[in-house]
């Protein structure tokens, strides 16, 4: 009989139990693995944590604001199948996953014109089917390409500036015969023949050329990719000079102005620069606002809503310097066409509850009963090396706390309205040492706490061990991975050259509703404002998660805000004890000034007669009286190592890992620092990395939407 091989988890992220999840459900996978996750602190999620505050009504505390996008297919997919296994009991007022999830298309993004702002507000339409559907979604460069000329045919015939003008297009034979014309009518003669048309009618023959190619982009001939582009951009000039002129006046013409430069430019740096043919990597050691200016995108549009939106959206400010915007183009494109254009019935999805209620209860529940063990309160401290540097031969562990006598195992969660959740601190009464934890207010999730754990020791390769499972995010490596920077050039490469950014999160609760403060009608997902907090929420709905006192009114209203948070001039060494109180209190003041100056944009009867832009204290849930009750919100500042926010700056993506692609025989990875077809930051590159990395160690082949690389072989996976 083949002895079980015992796989250590590093982290209960959602790249680790994505892995764990898809291990487990091989049918003999418990013959062949023994699993047990450690774990620091009392919950799993790692940035996707949440937590349920007894002391405040039950209410939901998060990392930051967490919303899915519809195209999370492999994410979803995998939530989809923990409901249908998941004991789900019958007080719980989620039975389905569509209970858990909720769709969510109504968008705004915020456009600074002349020195005023203004809402940008769009209705993203429904999509067939549901995401996480088993067909793949996805495409590839040409098909994205595609897409976007589609959606710029409907775009402009749906415009008020061309109304009715795409009904006269009815073939256009003078389009076809310069478009088709095999070398007889070269591209620079287009323009001539081009200009009675009219744009509607240009962007249909351009999407119908287009269609007209072949399929395989290797059959192309580079002469009809020259003819397409000098289409687009006769089309371009067309819309410039009717309202080029007009554009900060005319809200309509600028924001076509900024989808055509922005199309127009892609698309262009998608054919010529090779991309259809060598792929999204190829353009990755380009910022990508670069890259588009290098395409022929104007400042006007670079500087807009929409470039500030495709930043915001993934924190890209490394450091948190928000004067410094920073993305890989390839990265960046792809990531853009995956959300508009591949979302499966709403553009983003609510959830009904916190993530870790949503997300992590059910899979801990689901994993614990498939027989994977779970260890809390188990810190990281180094991972070492055997003597030839190839394998992971000891772990060591910091155990922060000891369970009392007759317990066998911690059990972490608490029942809210039914719901199994996470409490924001742990449940000091399974503790030996919970009193002396709540007395000093130690955050066991903290590296700079001064609680130095009740024990040390090491976990043993072929005792406790065989291979090891990292998820654990890389930003932490410099801390507790100082053997495997040193013993590969590769690992060493990758960690210094990820790059991330802390962020920073505020939570209100407000006694009047919606309507009261001037909020918008329905709920609202908002970006691109002022920075740094340049994205919030209404969160309303989840409001009947939480229980409040009965003695008293409950809050009619919740707002979730977010953004990057610049590092403090200096990061101190673990020992100054101090440093997360000051960040706090950093947030909390930025917050403080953020809200004075810019929440009466947002909710336009907030305010004061004295200050209509800011907000009315008073109008906030808790004691106390005005700016008092500022004391009662929730505010998190998300500086420790695991928690910065992962970066796609240009060139990292060539320096991240495949599952298996470290200098280690027994390390396989999972997370979203590692290698993906996406490699961004967000909960759909968790999922991926997580069944490469159970592909790595099974050499079993799972479903993967946009798989991007076969992880299932055996072989050398380095980037």
């Amino acid at each position: 009989m083949v002895a079980k091989k015992k796989i250590a988890v590093l982290g209960g992220g959602t790249g680790s139990l994505a892995s764990v999840w898809a291990l487990t459900t091989l049918p003999d996978w418990q013959d062949k693995y023994d699993i047990t996750v450690y774990q620091m602190g009392w919950r799993l999620g790692g940035k996707g944590a949440s937590g349920r505050n007894a002391a405040h009504g039950q209410r939901i505390e998060e990392h930051g604001l967490h919303v899915w996008a519809g195209f999370y297919d492999n994410a979803f997919r995998m939530i989809r199948k923990v409901y249908e296994e998941w004991d789900i009991q019958p007080d719980n007022p989620i039975q389905d996953w569509t209970d858990a999830f909720k769709p969510q298309s109504h968008v705004i993004v915020e456009e600074f014109i002349k020195g005023q702002w203004e809402h940008w507000q769009v209705d993203w339409p429904p999509a067939p089917g549901e995401p996480g559907d088993d067909e793949d979604n996805a495409t590839d460069v040409w098909g994205y390409i595609l897409k976007i000329l589609d959606w710029l045919v409907d775009y402009l015939a749906d415009s008020d500036l061309y109304d009715g003008k795409a009904d006269e297009y009815g073939g256009a034979s003078g389009i076809w015969a310069a478009l088709k014309g095999a070398g007889a009518i070269a591209a620079s003669y287009l323009p001539g023949v081009l200009r009675r048309f009219d744009p509607t009618q240009l962007i249909r023959a351009a999407r119908d050329f287009a269609r007209e190619l072949d399929r395989d982009v290797f059959q192309h001939k580079r002469t009809e990719h020259i003819r397409l582009i000098a289409l687009l951009e006769m089309i371009f000039k067309e819309v410039d000079e009717e309202f080029g002129e007009q554009l900060d006046d005319n809200k309509v013409a600028r924001r076509l102005y900024y989808l055509m430069d922005m199309s127009l430019g892609t698309i262009k740096g998608l054919l010529l620069d090779g991309v259809i043919f060598r792929g999204w990597d190829s353009i990755d050691f380009w910022e990508w606002r670069a890259w588009m200016k290098r395409w022929g995108v104007s400042d006007y549009t670079l500087d807009g809503v929409l470039a500030r939106g495709v930043y915001d959206y993934v924190f890209g400010y490394p450091n948190g310097n928000t004067h410094y915007a920073r993305s890989g183009a390839g990265t960046a494109i792809h990531g853009a066409l995956r959300l508009v254009f591949t979302y499966r019935g709403a553009m983003f999805y609510y959830m009904q509850a916190g993530m870790g209620d949503i997300i992590f209860s059910p899979l801990y529940e689901v994993l614990k009963a498939r027989g994977v063990k779970f260890k809390f309160f188990h810190k990281v401290k180094n991972l070492g090396l055997d003597g030839q540097g190839e394998l992971i031969d000891r772990i060591t562990i910091e155990q922060q706390a000891t369970l009392k006598p007759g317990l066998t195992e911690y059990d972490p969660l608490v029942k809210v309205k039914g719901f199994p959740s996470w409490p924001s601190t742990p449940l000091f009464d399974q503790l030996v040492e919970g009193n002396t934890l709540q007395q000093q207010g130690v955050n066991l999730e903290s590296n700079w706490t001064a609680w130095q754990g009740v024990s040390e020791f090491d976990l043993v390769k072929g005792v406790d061990f065989d291979e090891v499972l990292l998820g654990i995010p890389c930003t932490s490596f410099p801390h507790i991975a100082k053997e495997l920077m040193e013993a590969s050039e590769p690992f060493d490469q990758m960690v210094r050259g990820i790059q991330s950014t802390q962020t920073q999160a505020v939570q209100l609760w407000i006694d009047q509703d919606a309507i009261s403060i001037g909020a918008p009608d329905r709920p609202v997902v908002a970006t691109a404002y002022v920075d740094p907090i340049n994205t919030w929420a209404d969160m309303t709905h989840l409001l009947k998660r939480e229980v409040w006192p009965a003695t008293g009114p409950e809050p009619k209203f919740v707002a979730y805000f977010c953004g990057p948070m610049e590092d403090a001039l200096h990061i101190p060494g673990f020992e100054d004890h101090d440093f997360p109180r000051r960040e706090l209190e950093r947030v909390k003041q930025t917050a403080v000034t953020w809200l004075t100056g810019h929440t009466g944009h947002i909710w336009n009867k907030c305010g004061t007669p004295t200050n209509p832009a800011g907000l009315n204290w008073d109008l906030l849930h808790g004691p106390g009286q005005g700016i008092q009750k500022m004391e009662s919100q929730y505010f998190r500042a998300n500086i420790d190592p695991s928690e910065r926010y992962i970066l796609s700056v240009p060139g990292s993506v060539q320096l991240r890992l495949k599952a298996r692609g470290s200098d280690f025989k027994n390390l396989i990875v999972a997370g979203d620092w590692v290698y993906t077809s996406l490699s961004a930051g967000c909960i759909e590159c968790c999922a991926m990395s997580g069944l490469h990395a159970a592909e790595a160690i099974s050499g079993e082949q799972f479903y993967i939407s946009d798989r991007g690389y076969d992880s299932w072989k055996q072989e050398d996976d380095q980037v």
